[in-house]
């Protein structure tokens, strides 16, 4: 859990650097913060706030435009790992017999996923064009002072950011791994990769509660899975294990720093920055 939340602070960390240069810690802080604020909003609307609420009032706006950056390489990443996976996943189907739908659904997203990978590719390397043409709106010109730098974000920096989601996904991917192995659930790590790689796929598809979620991922994980492992009790406590550790835990660490942050004085904090 620590080394991917870790992988994730430093993201925020590296956005957020040329606006408010933050310590790894303060990072850490923001991401659990964000965790929390979180889990009772639609696909976890809420981060957004819990990440910006240590910066200075006059950065909070670019701050909440890095947060989309940052979910928006790590959506990148999940769709580049699916546009695979999408390729190899049908014999789990015939394996599990499950419904025709699914077939479809897969051949559908087989048609439509590459070519959305590629537009997101294209549009996240081209920020700066993107941004440019947002602020040319009347509407977007009162808050391009604000969010000038968001144009000028180099190719580096989100060379960097992407390379850091993508180990992310790694790390998900060898936890699920681990955990079946540890409730003796046969699973080849090739397996684990093209289900997983399909669940985190559907999961960023359907508008879930972060709180709530711990039930689609069991239906999911069985729908993928079920028909390669007879063990479908072990299938469900891994999907939990890895649901409360990368979950509820850093949840209830994001509010024990909520409840420091209210005994602080944020001015204070700003000075340091």
């Amino acid at each position: 859990m620590l080394l991917q939340w870790t992988l994730e602070a430093k993201k925020w960390q590296l956005l957020v650097k040329p606006i408010a240069p933050i310590s790894m810690f303060t990072a850490l802080s923001a991401i659990f913060r964000g965790i929390s604020f979180s889990m009772a909003t639609p696909n976890r609307l809420g981060e957004f706030a819990g990440r910006i609420i240590y910066l200075p009032n006059g950065k909070r706006l670019a701050g909440t435009s890095l947060t989309f950056i940052g979910n928006f390489a790590q959506l990148i990443v999940t769709l580049l790992f699916a546009s695979a996976s999408l390729f190899l996943i049908q014999p789990f189907f015939i394996a599990t017999n499950s419904s025709a739908i699914f077939l479809k659904l897969t051949f559908l997203f087989q048609c439509t996923v590459p070519f959305l990978t590629l537009i997101c590719l294209v549009i996240y390397f081209k920020l700066g064009s993107a941004f440019e043409y947002l602020f040319s709106f009347s509407i977007m010109k009162k808050v391009k002072s604000r969010l000038m730098l968001l144009e000028q974000l180099p190719a580096h920096i989100l060379l960097r950011v992407l390379f850091l989601s993508i180990l992310r996904f790694c790390i998900f991917i060898v936890q699920y791994f681990l955990f079946f192995q540890l409730t003796k659930v046969s699973i080849s790590l090739y397996d684990t990769t093209v289900s997983i790689s399909v669940m985190f796929l559907w999961l960023a598809i359907l508008p879930t509660i972060a709180f709530l979620e711990l039930g689609v991922r069991w239906q999911f994980a069985l729908i993928l899975l079920g028909g390669l492992s007879s063990n479908r009790l072990g299938i469900s406590i891994a999907v939990t294990a890895i649901w409360f550790i990368n979950l509820i835990v850093p949840a209830l660490l994001g509010v024990f720093s909520v409840f420091r942050l209210n005994g602080e004085n944020p001015s204070t904090y700003d000075e340091k920055l």
